[in-house]
């Protein structure tokens, strides 16, 4: 009885598709094989399109070369039609990027302690030699001669 009013809550708020794809991570191991989800999980399904994550950019080569393969087995689980696209790729770069403000310009380049940079920024370091200016210098104003 409750399984029943249940199921036709469910039908009226038209949540089926929602439920079936919310088993997607937790089944993901029983869908693909134990060693695909060793190197491959699910990360977003968003209009159809299932966006996974790889360990490595061989891994995510691999896994696209059966795409196929693992969306009939999706098909088969939760739906056809469900997921249409399967979208994978590696792991991604550390982002440096936190908040709303940005800053235009290079980006971090070799600032990790190398001796080389802090030379560069130095007084007397290596950019002071062109044309006799060095930047980097501050100086600070003289008296004027004869006034005391």
């Amino acid at each position: 009885m409750l399984g029943a009013v249940v199921g036709d809550l469910v039908g009226e708020r038209k949540w089926d598709e929602a439920l079936r794809t919310a088993g997607i991570p937790a089944r993901w191991e029983q869908i693909v094989g134990a060693e695909i989800a060793a190197h491959c999980r699910p990360d977003r399904l968003e209009g159809g399109e299932l966006t996974c994550v790889a360990e490595s950019t061989a891994w995510a080569t691999q896994i696209r070369l059966l795409s196929r393969t693992i969306l009939d087995r999706l098909a088969a689980e939760v739906g056809p039609g469900v997921v249409r696209r399967l979208r994978v790729h590696g792991p991604t770069a550390p982002n440096w990027r936190h908040g709303p403000l940005r800053v235009t310009g290079r980006g971090p380049r070799d600032t990790y302690g190398s001796r080389a940079a802090e030379a560069a920024v130095a007084p007397g370091g290596p950019h002071c030699r062109v044309g006799g200016h060095c930047p980097a210098r501050i100086s600070t104003p003289r008296a004027p001669t004869g006034a005391r």
